[in-house]
C-alpha cells in the first residue's frame, strides 16, 4: 500500500465521515475515492483539493498529505529529485535574505525601485535594468572593502539577456570588483510528459 493510500485512509477514518458522506460533501465521485484507497487510480488534483477541505488536517498533516500525493503522482525517484531542488533553492534564498540587502540609490540615473519588499518583474528588459542597477550598487559599496560583492538571483529571464548584461557590465569600470562564481540555469525536464513543474 502506498503512503498516499495509507494516509488517505487514515485521514478519512479520523475525519468522522464515511466514504459516502465525504463524496457527497466534497462532490468527488465515490468510486474515485475507493479506487484511490485501493491504489487502482490516483485522483486528479482538483478532486484531492476538494477532499482535503473536509479532512480537518493540521498544517503538518496537510504537508505530509500533499507530499505523499506528489510522490504517488511523480514516482519516488522524481519526488526526491524535486525535494533536493527545493532544498537547494530554499537554502540559497535564505542566505540572501539573511544578509538584509538594502542597496542605496547610488547610480546617477534615478530608479523607482524599492528593495524593502519583494516584487515580481515580468519583462526581461525590466529585469535586466534592475539587475544592472543592483550590480552597480554592489560594486560601489565594496570599493573600499576587502569583501567581494555577493549576489544571488533567480529569474526566468532567457540566458542571453543575463549573459549580455554581465558582458556589458564586466567591460566597465567595476570589472575588477565583480567575479561570477556560478550560473545555474534550471529548465523543465523534456521527458516530464508536459507535467507542470512545482518548485
Amino acid at each position: 500500500m502506498t503512503l498516499f493510500a495509507k494516509l488517505l485512509k487514515h485521514y478519512i477514518d479520523s475525519s468522522g465521515y464515511t466514504i459516502y458522506q465525504l463524496a457527497k460533501r466534497s462532490g468527488v465521485n465515490r468510486t474515485s475515492i475507493q479506487k484511490a484507497l485501493s491504489e487502482d487510480r490516483l485522483p486528479v488534483l482538483e478532486s484531492i483539493k476538494e477532499l482535503e477541505k473536509y479532512l480537518n488536517l493540521t498544517p503538518e498533516e496537510r504537508r505530509q498529505f500533499w507530499a505523499a500525493y506528489e510522490m504517488a503522482f511523480y514516482g519516488e525517484a522524481v519526488f526526491y529529485q524535486r525535494q533536493s531542488v527545493r532544498q537547494l533553492i530554499t537554502s540559497l534564498s535564505q542566505s540572501f535574505y539573511e544578509n538584509q540587502f538594502r542597496p542605496s540609490p547610488m547610480v546617477s540615473e534615478p530608479m523607482p525601485v524599492s528593495f524593502h519588499s519583494r516584487k515580481l518583474y515580468h519583462s526581461p528588459y525590466e529585469f535586466c535594468q534592475v539587475f544592472r542597477y543592483i550590480l552597480e550598487n554592489e560594486a560601489k559599496k565594496q570599493e573600499n572593502s576587502a569583501l567581494s560583492p555577493v549576489l544571488i538571483s533567480f529569474s526566468q529571464t532567457p540566458p542571453p539577456f543575463i549573459f549580455d548584461n554581465f558582458a556589458s557590465f564586466l567591460s566597465g569600470r567595476h570589472s575588477s570588483r565583480i567575479r561570477i562564481q556560478q550560473i545555474i540555469h534550471f529548465i523543465k525536464n523534456p521527458g516530464n510528459s508536459g507535467k507542470r513543474l512545482i518548485i
